[in-house]
């Protein structure tokens, strides 16, 4: 579970960017996120984070500056027509 501090701003139903194909596993957030304090909906339905599950999270511009990314591992990549979207406390 992630320490999450006081004034923390919380994010719900933000539309991550990137592309909902079928084929596109990648989606970015609009700010830096708490690693662990993120939850993913995909057509309404949670998804489990981790390696092995759902999806997991990581860094874009590396180790040390800040999660702002997700990769779908399960189900399929979205497809035209499915509805992602995550919550999340912004770092």
């Amino acid at each position: 579970m992630a320490l999450v501090a006081l004034d923390s701003v919380q994010i719900f139903g933000e539309v991550p960017s990137g592309l909902i194909n079928g084929a596109n596993n990648v989606f970015t957030t609009g700010s830096k996120f708490v690693n662990g304090a993120e939850r993913m909906l995909y057509n309404g339905a949670r998804l489990v984070p981790g390696v092995g599950e759902d999806y997991t999270t990581s860094e874009s511009g590396g180790v040390g500056t800040g999660y702002d990314t997700i990769t779908f591992v399960r189900p399929t990549p979205p497809r035209a027509g499915d509805k992602i979207l995550v919550d999340y406390v912004r770092a």
